[in-house]
C-alpha cells in the first residue's frame, strides 16, 4: 500500500452504505498507519491536508483500542469515523488530489537528494541504517505509487535493468562509463515525463468477415490490410503484422508515459469493442492478441501487454512430480478423507488451473479466491460472511509460513553471494542443506549472526534486510509481537481481495492493482494447498478442510503464546515438521 491507494481505499469505503462499521474501521487503521510512516510526508512540506486526514482518523480509533479484539476495535473506530463521514470524505478528497499531483514526483526528488549525500568515509552501516531504512520506505511506496499509477511491473524492471544496473552498463549504447547519478537521473526523467501520444496496433484473429467490419469505431481503426511498417522494422516484427487468414487491425493512439502502459490502454479500449461485437454480430470466438505494435521513431516494435504476477517461478522435476502424485493418490485412497473433502481439494487444484491459464487479472482473482473460499467456507462450519469467514482461516495458515519462508530466503540469498559460515573449529557449514530447524538454529548463535552481518557487509540492501531479520529471530517476544503484526496485515489484505472479488462478481468492475492482489492471492492458495498436503502426512487421521484450518489457528495461537512467554518449543516443533515433510518429498 501507498498513500495514494490507501487514500483512494478509505474515500471508495466509507462513500459506500453498505460498508459496515468493521470495514470503514480496517480500512482506516491501514491508511493511518500508511500515512504516518511515509517519509516523504514527514519530512517535505507537502501541505497540511492529510495531516488533517491524519488527524481526524487518529482521533476516531477507541480509547482503549489496545484492550478490545481486533474486530472490536475496528467496528468502534469505523462507527466514529461514520459519524464524521462529511469531514472524512473533506479532507480525503482534498488529500487525494494534492497526493495525486506531488506525492510520486515529491518521492523521485527525495530519493533523487537523498541518493546524492555521500556517506562519509567513517560512517558504519549500523550508523547508515536510518538512512538506509527510510530509502527503503520511499522505495517501496513509489514503486507502489507508480504501479497505482499504471505503470506496469514489467516496464519498471526494464527501467531498472537496462539504465540502473551497472552489469549492464557495457550494453548501454554510450562510450561514457557507467555513472548511477547519470542512470538514476535518466530513470527519474522517464517517471516524470508527461505522457505522449503512442500509435498502438493490435492483431485480431479469427474474424469472420475482416472486410465487412467497421472501418471506425470512435477512435479505432479496424482494418483488414496489414499496417505500413516503418523502413527499420526487424523481420520478427513484419511477421507478426502480416496478413493471415480472419486477421484484422486494430489501431488507434494512446496518451502515455510509456509503450507498455499505452498497449495497457489500447487494448482496454479495443476489447470493449470486441464485447459489443461478440454479443451478436460475430459467432465465431475472436482473440485480441497478447502483443500489440508500438510505433517508435523509425521503426515499428512488438511488445507483451504487461501480465506479470511478481511470484517466484517453482516447479518440480520429473521423479519429484512423480513423487508427488503417488503421495497425493495414497493419502486420498487411505479412506480418512472424506468424499466431501477430496472433492474440494481436487476442485482447488483445478480452480488454481484456471486462473494460472486465463490472461485476464479478473479471471484469475476470482477463481483463486473461489478455490480458497470452497475450501474454507464449503462444510459451513466457518462463521460470518463470507470474507470473514476465509480471513478467519487463512490468515493463521499464511502467518505460520512467515518464518519459514524468511529462513529458506536467507538460506538462497547466502548460497547465492557464496557466503561460507565456520564453526568453533574453522569447518565449514554445509548451508545448502540445511534444515529449516538447523538454521533457525543457527541464527539463534551471535557468533553465525556475527559471520552473517559481516559477510554481507559489502552489500547494505542485503546486510539491512538481513539485520533485520536477525534482531526478530533473536529474540522470541519480538519475533512474536512481528507475528501479531504480520497477522493484522494479512487480515487487512485478505479482506481487501475479498472487496476486489465482490467489485468484479456483483459490480462488473475493473481492479486496480490487480496484478499485486493476484500475486498475494496465488501464494495464499499455494501456500493452504501444500500446507494441507503436509497435514495429511503428519496427521493420517486427518478427515476434512474445516479440521485442517482448526489445527492451523490453534498451532498459530499456541506458537504466539509461548513464544510472548520467551519459549519457541512449540514453533521449533512446527520448523521440525515442515522437515520431516521436505525429506520425505525429495
Amino acid at each position: 500500500m501507498n498513500p495514494l491507494n490507501a487514500v483512494q481505499e478509505l474515500l471508495k469505503t466509507t462513500g459506500l452504505e453498505h460498508a459496515s462499521d468493521c470495514d470503514v474501521g480496517r480500512v482506516a487503521a491501514e491508511a493511518a498507519n500508511v500515512l504516518e510512516k511515509s517519509a516523504v510526508l514527514i519530512n517535505t512540506a507537502l501541505g497540511q491536508s492529510y495531516r488533517h486526514l491524519l488527524a481526524l482518523l487518529n482521533e476516531s480509533q477507541p480509547n482503549n483500542c489496545s484492550k478490545l479484539s481486533e474486530s472490536e476495535a475496528s467496528k468502534s473506530w469505523g462507527g466514529s469515523l461514520k459519524k464524521r463521514r462529511s469531514l472524512l470524505d473533506a479532507f480525503g478528497r482534498e488529500t487525494l488530489r494534492f497526493l495525486d499531483q506531488h506525492f510520486i514526483p515529491s518521492s523521485i526528488e527525495w530519493l533523487r537528494t537523498e541518493l546524492a549525500v555521500e556517506p562519509h568515509g567513517n560512517d558504519s552501516l549500523v550508523e547508515l541504517r536510518p538512512r538506509l531504512q527510510a530509502i527503503e520506505n520511499v522505495l517501496g511506496t513509489l514503486l507502489s505509487a507508480l504501479i497505482t499509477r499504471g505503470w506496469s511491473i514489467e516496464s519498471l524492471f526494464m527501467l531498472y535493468r537496462l539504465i540502473l544496473l551497472p552489469a549492464c552498463a557495457s550494453t548501454m549504447r554510450s562510450s561514457s562509463p557507467y555513472a548511477f547519478g547519470s542512470a538514476l537521473d535518466a530513470v527519474c526523467m522517464q517517471l516524470n515525463a508527461c505522457p505522449k501520444p503512442y500509435r498502438v496496433t493490435f492483431t485480431i484473429s479469427n474474424v469472420t468477415k475482416p472486410n465487412q467490419f467497421p472501418e471506425v469505431v470512435g477512435d479505432i481503426e479496424f482494418k483488414a490490410n496489414a499496417p505500413e511498417l516503418a523502413p527499420k522494422t526487424s523481420d520478427y516484427v513484419k511477421r507478426y503484422a502480416s496478413r493471415g487468414r480472419g486477421t484484422l487491425f486494430a489501431t488507434t493512439t494512446v496518451e502515455a508515459q510509456d509503450g507498455r502502459m499505452a498497449g495497457s490502454i489500447a487494448g482496454d479500449r479495443i476489447a470493449q469493442v470486441l464485447d459489443v461485437v461478440r454479443f451478436d454480430y460475430e459467432r465465431k470466438h475472436i482473440q485480441l492478441a497478447d502483443r500489440f505494435l508500438i510505433e517508435e521513431r523509425n521503426r515499428h516494435i512488438l511488445l507483451q501487454v504487461p501480465g506479470t504476477v511478481p511470484n517466484p517461478d517453482t516447479s518440480l522435476s520429473a521423479v519429484q512430480l512423480d513423487g508427488f502424485m503417488r503421495r497425493l493418490q495414497d493419502l486420498f485412497s487411505s479412506g480418512t478423507l472424506t468424499p466431501d473433502a477430496k472433492d474440494r481439494i481436487y476442485a482447488a487444484f483445478r480452480l488454481y488451473r484456471l486462473g494460472a491459464d486465463t490472461a485476464n487479472f479478473e479471471n484469475k482473482l476470482v477463481n483463486w479466491w473461489t478455490a480458497v473460499e470452497f475450501l474454507v467456507k464449503g462444510s459451513g462450519a466457518a462463521g460470518g460472511g463470507i470474507g470473514a469467514g476465509v480471513e478467519h482461516s487463512l490468515a493463521p495458515t499464511i502467518a505460520l509460513s512467515y518464518l519459514p519462508k524468511h529462513l529458506t530466503a536467507l538460506r538462497e540469498i547466502l548460497l547465492a553471494v557464496g557466503i561460507e559460515l565456520l564453526d568453533a573449529n574453522g569447518t565449514r557449514l554445509e548451508i545448502k542443506h540445511a534444515r529449516l530447524l538447523e538454521c533457525y538454529g543457527l541464527l539463534k548463535q551471535e557468533k553465525y549472526a556475527e559471520q552473517i552481518r559481516a559477510a554481507t557487509s559489502s552489500r547494505p540492501f542485503i546486510w539491512s534486510k538481513t539485520v533485520r531479520f536477525l534482531e526478530i529471530a533473536a529474540e522470541q517476544t519480538r519475533l512474536a509481537e512481528t507475528l501479531r503484526n504480520h497477522e493484522l496485515r494479512l487480515r487487512w489484505h485478505i479482506q481487501r481481495i475479498y472487496r476486489a472479488r465482490c467489485d468484479i462478481v456483483h459490480s462488473a468492475q475493473r481492479i486496480v492493482s490487480a496484478t499485486l492482489l493476484c500475486a498475494n492471492l496465488e501464494f495464499y492458495l499455494k501456500t493452504v494447498l501444500s500446507s494441507f498436503l503436509e497435514a495429511l502426512h503428519r496427521h493420517p487421521t486427518l478427515r476434512s478442510p474445516r479440521e485442517f484450518f482448526d489445527r492451523q489457528e490453534h498451532a498459530y495461537q499456541q506458537i504466539v503464546l509461548d513464544l510472548a512467554k520467551g519459549d519457541d518449543t512449540s514453533l521449533r516443533a512446527i520448523l521440525a515438521n515442515k522437515d520431516s515433510v521436505s525429506a520425505s518429498t525429495a
